[in-house]
């Protein structure tokens, strides 16, 4: 071993790495890297800016794609409920299937519409989608009431079907085949409500009671006796039971009052009243006829024989009525022939509408003609009589039916004829028109005191000119109840009478059988008279009576005031 020199042993090793990287601190700006670098970063920031500027853009195109499609929202809305709405005030059939389809096109074709507004596809495609919810909503909820008004529509049908056969089953009940075709129709109506067997044939039957029910009334209007055999015969059959079978029995008796003396009277008006115009009986002997054969029809029934003999005077004033109202027309004629020249017999019977009226007074009022036309020409020589005037003018106010029987031509009132003319022209108003009636305005002002609410309930508180048929009907009916009370007590109505007696009489309303079953309250009695079999019979009697005297027809007005003059004296008596 070779000695080793302190200090001078080596202590590095070679090395197999090659010679190590010589790495110089030489600054990059030196060699102008501060540019290269700032080139660098200006692309950077030139492609971040553009980046931002795009997103930008985007997000102001879709705000606005969004308030397209918030705008076309909201005014899909708004035209598709308008025409749902109207849609769904469609009733039965009008809701069927072509309604809806053709519902569902428009509603689509608004859809279409709105779309096609937008600006761009991706709104359009937007809108698609939020509208959607929306038609699918309004779609849904046609279809169920389209749906709801087909089946409403069909049990409708039923009922309708059903009531009309029934109606024509309640005037032929024996007819087989109707009272078939009415329980079908009833068991169908049972099976469509969902009823169980049991339940179906207790409906069928209860139907068919209601049409035995109105079956027997309509017999009892016609025919009490025959009415009373029905309502017997189905009550042995178990076909008319319990309450029904007592509201046959209650309408029957009703009838028989109402009917059977109404039979009477005419029956005994036919045998007294003879051809002229003055029945061959006097009242008196027709009632007491009448009144022995109601009882001997049923003894001791006071109640049945007062029907006989309202009956009886009823026919007996109507004759008085009749023969009234011709006078007056007749009068009223003659009186407008002088007016126009007439001055002798042979000048008023060259005009036979004149002619006729002269031959429909009776002998003592033709006789007093010439003295009219002498007085009439001779009225040419007075002066006007105004005191005379007015007070013709104040009874035709204060005295209707005493100022309608005045003789404007009679010596003591001494008018001239342009008076005379003038008060036959008051005469033919307040006969037309009776709302011009002051007995009537003076009753209306207390009723309309003391019964507005039932006046204007009734819609008679004022005439209505869009309709015052009602009106009309009732102070018709008021006038001729004024004058039936003033001609039975000596004197006019006071408040109390018209307020407690006689506007109660006009407005009584009552129970009358409905179409099928149960009750309804009838119209007031001034209306409800007027749709009798008795006011009918009336009508056709009193138009056959003015035919049958060479007349013209009376008009529908005239008619009805007559009538009520009649009803006012049966209510309120003879004349004291």
């Amino acid at each position: 071993m070779a000695p080793q020199v302190p200090g001078l042993v080596p202590d590095q090793t070679p090395s197999m790495g090659g010679t190590p990287d010589i790495s110089l601190g030489v600054p990059v700006d030196a060699f102008g890297g501060a540019v290269g670098q700032a080139l660098q970063h200006l692309g950077v920031n030139i492609e971040g800016a553009s980046d931002k500027i795009w997103q930008q853009a985007m997000h102001l195109q879709e705000l606005q794609n969004r308030t397209e499609v918030d705008t076309g929202d909201a005014e899909f809305i708004k035209q598709t409920a308008l025409k749902h709405a109207e849609f769904n005030s469609r009733l039965g059939q009008n809701a069927g299937p072509e309604a809806l389809k053709k519902h569902i096109e428009d509603i689509q074709q608004i859809r279409n519409n709105i779309k096609g507004s937008m600006s761009n596809p991706a709104a359009q495609k937007m809108f698609e989608s939020t509208s959607l919810s929306t038609l699918g909503r309004y779609v849904s909820n046609a279809s169920n009431h389209s749906a709801n008004e087909v089946k409403s529509a069909y049990r409708q049908g039923l009922v309708l079907r059903r009531n009309a056969v029934g109606n024509d089953l309640a005037d032929e009940p024996d007819d087989p085949e109707l009272r078939r075709k009415f329980r079908s129709m009833s068991t169908l109506e049972a099976d469509e409500k969902g009823l169980g067997p049991e339940a179906s044939r207790e409906y069928v039957k209860n139907n068919e009671v209601a049409i035995n029910l109105e079956s027997v009334n309509r017999a009892s209007d016609m025919d009490p006796i025959k009415g009373k055999e029905m309502i017997e015969k189905y009550h042995s059959t178990k076909d008319l039971m319990g309450e029904n079978y007592d509201a046959a029995i209650k309408y029957n008796t009703a009838a028989t009052y109402r009917v059977v003396p109404d039979q009477m009277a005419r029956e005994v008006w036919a045998q007294g009243r003879g051809d002229g115009a003055k029945p061959e009986l006097s009242e008196d002997a027709m009632v007491e006829m009448v009144r022995k054969q109601a009882g001997e029809a049923r003894p001791g029934d006071t109640l049945f024989q007062k029907h006989a003999e309202d009956a009886l005077h009823t026919l007996y004033t109507r004759q008085k009525q009749q023969t009234r109202q011709v006078t007056f027309d007749a009068k009223q004629e003659i009186a407008v022939a002088l007016q126009n020249g007439a001055s002798n017999m042979n000048d008023l019977m060259a005009d036979p509408k004149v002619a006729s009226a002269v031959k429909s007074l009776e002998p003592s009022e033709q006789m007093r003609i010439p003295g009219q036309i002498n007085r009439y020409i001779k009225a040419r020589d007075y002066q006007d009589n105004q005191r005379s005037l007015t007070t013709l003018q104040g009874l035709s106010k204060n005295d209707v039916l005493q100022f309608l029987d005045t003789d404007p031509t009679d010596p003591k009132w001494k008018l001239s004829q342009p008076q005379i003319r003038t008060v036959q022209g008051w005469k033919a108003e307040l006969q037309k028109n009776q709302n011009q009636d002051p007995q009537v305005n003076r009753a209306m002002s207390w009723l309309r005191g003391s019964l507005a609410g039932q006046l204007q309930a009734l819609g008679v508180f004022h005439r209505d000119a869009k309709n015052p048929e009602d009106y009309d009907h009732f102070t018709g009916a008021l006038s001729e109840a004024l004058n039936a009370w003033k001609d039975a007590h000596g004197k006019p109505a006071e408040s109390k009478d018209v307020t407690e007696t006689i506007a109660k009489d006009l407005m009584r309303q009552h129970q009358v059988p409905g179409l099928l079953w149960g009750t309804n309250t009838s119209d007031p009695m001034f209306k409800d008279e007027l749709t009798t079999s008795r006011f009918k019979a009336f009508k056709e009697d009193h138009i056959k009576s003015r035919i049958d005297a060479g007349e013209s027809p009376p008009t529908d007005a005239e008619t009805e005031r007559l009538y009520y003059r009649g009803l006012a004296q049966t209510l309120y008596g003879k004349s004291k």
